[in-house]
């Protein structure tokens, strides 16, 4: 990779079939965070495009939200700023989905990380994840925040979003069974072609 991880221990997150990560150029550390993305189709990196964000300084977290690449602008303390991606890879189609003060969960205490998981069934509420301790609602008409009350919860922990699948883990095998019987048989056949060329010579 041409660039140097921001979080090291953190995942690439998929989206649109590209694995992404926060990362800084090589050799200059003083620069702004950038967002880059590994294309899984042809193999190669490249920067996704940032959207037009306030001046102040920030920190930047990267997600997936209802299908849709997303961003988290964290203004340490203040407030974080949550932004979709409505066209992968189209700068102009970033849109703030919604922005979450300080003070609104000050009840939970003080949010030194804050991270979109999903929207709920109705779409008006989005789960929340803060500081790797809790789960949030957040109500997207009200700007409110409720606790979700969840026993047995490890502390810290880290919630992942699974999405179900159709495709068999078993034809993954049958295939690499497959392949691996194909192989099998180029080698005796090569050894065979082997054996014919040196045992036999034609003489004319």
């Amino acid at each position: 990779m041409p660039y140097v991880l921001c979080y090291t221990k953190k995942n690439g997150t998929l989206a649109s079939g590209c694995l992404h990560w926060v990362v800084n150029r090589k050799f200059k550390f003083d620069d702004s965070d950038l967002i880059v993305a590994f294309d899984l189709t042809v193999e190669s990196f490249r920067e996704v495009p940032m959207p037009k964000c306030a001046v102040e300084k920030f920190q930047i977290d990267v997600g997936v939200l209802g299908r849709c690449f997303c961003m988290v602008a964290n203004y340490y303390d203040i407030r974080v700023d949550v932004w979709v991606m409505k066209e992968y890879g189209v700068k102009e189609s970033w849109a703030k989905l919604f922005t979450v003060e300080q003070e609104v969960i000050f009840f939970c205490g003080t949010f030194t990380y804050l991270r979109p998981l999903a929207y709920s069934k109705s779409g008006e509420e989005v789960l929340l994840e803060q500081n790797h301790e809790r789960l949030l609602w957040y109500d997207l008409r009200k700007k409110k925040i409720k606790n979700v009350n969840l026993g047995g919860l490890p502390t810290p922990f880290e919630a992942h979003i699974c999405v179900g699948s159709l495709v068999s883990a078993e034809v993954n095998r049958e295939y690499n069974e497959k392949q691996h019987n194909s192989g099998a048989e180029k080698i005796k056949s090569k050894k065979r072609d082997d054996f014919l060329s040196k045992g036999f010579k034609l003489v004319l």
